[in-house]
């Protein structure tokens, strides 16, 4: 089974920019490697989102950019996708959409970032993934 490994440090961070960016959708990108079933992520960076909107977002060109330089200067990879929702943290069809076109691990926080859901996309299937937060 596929889990998504991260610290508290590093979910806290993401509860933090979820509340810096309400009521608009929060965005970053989480980097790290793949051990069998674990996706672990090693750091997260914060990215704009280029379309202010809390129920919609788009990644700055020029932040994807950076991020996969800073990525592939460090020997990591991509491993899952943030975003927050107002509401319930399950995907939204555009949601859907686009893990059809990134596949890895899709964290959403909702309700103000009081709870967190990841999620991938297995063929047409959504499948949830266990999110284990290590101290």
């Amino acid at each position: 089974m596929t889990r998504l490994v991260i610290s508290k440090v590093q979910l806290d961070e993401l509860a933090l920019e979820s509340k810096r960016e309400s009521p608009n959708e929060a965005v970053a990108l989480l980097f790290g490697h793949r051990n069998n079933e674990d996706w672990v992520v090693e750091r997260v960076m914060p990215v704009r989102n280029s379309t202010p909107s809390p129920y919609a977002f788009s990644i700055a060109p020029e932040d994807i950019y950076q991020a996969y330089v800073w990525a592939d200067k460090n020997g990591v990879e991509l491993v899952g996708i943030f975003h927050s929702h107002p509401g319930k943290p399950y995907p939204s069809s555009v949601d859907v959409k686009y893990m059809r076109l990134n596949e890895v691990i899709w964290i959403i926080a909702g309700y103000g970032a009081s709870e967190f859901r990841a999620y991938m996309l297995s063929g047409e299937r959504i499948l949830e993934v266990d999110i284990v937060v290590t101290p």
